[in-house]
């Protein structure tokens, strides 16, 4: 698996964030990214939001994508992908509900698109804050 990191040249050089629930986040997303791609790549791009007021995390990947009639509920608690998928990749379940809680607790906003076969891209914003 190729791995790739983009950080926008036009991101404030400092801003406020809490550093601990922001790695929380990123380290599930990526993991979760690598989980699941036999091979290919795992993108992790950093930067504005198109409105330019919040930073936006994107990662994406190449892996197995999210089956259709299982998207709405990426998000709850203890939900995998179903049993084959799981006996193979083990998990708690827990990882993207928690990912989706600290993200709003921090005032930002976590989504996903997913094609299964062709894989997955997880964003989240956060508000850009200034020192």
């Amino acid at each position: 698996i190729e791995i790739h990191l983009k950080v926008d040249d036009h991101l404030p050089k400092v801003f406020v964030m809490d550093v601990t629930k922001v790695s929380q986040v990123l380290n599930n997303l990526v993991q979760n990214a690598i989980k699941f791609t036999d091979y290919g790549f795992v993108h992790l791009r950093v930067g504005k939001s198109a409105a330019g007021n919040k930073i936006q995390f994107s990662i994406t990947d190449s892996g197995i994508g999210i089956p259709l009639e299982q998207q709405n509920q990426i998000f709850d608690r203890f939900r995998q992908l179903d049993n084959f998928i799981t006996r193979q990749q083990e998990g708690s379940g827990l990882g993207l509900a928690l990912s989706k809680d600290l993200v709003e607790f921090m005032g930002g906003e976590i989504w996903f698109e997913s094609k299964p076969e062709l894989g997955s891209t997880f964003h989240f914003t956060l508000p850009l804050k200034h020192e």
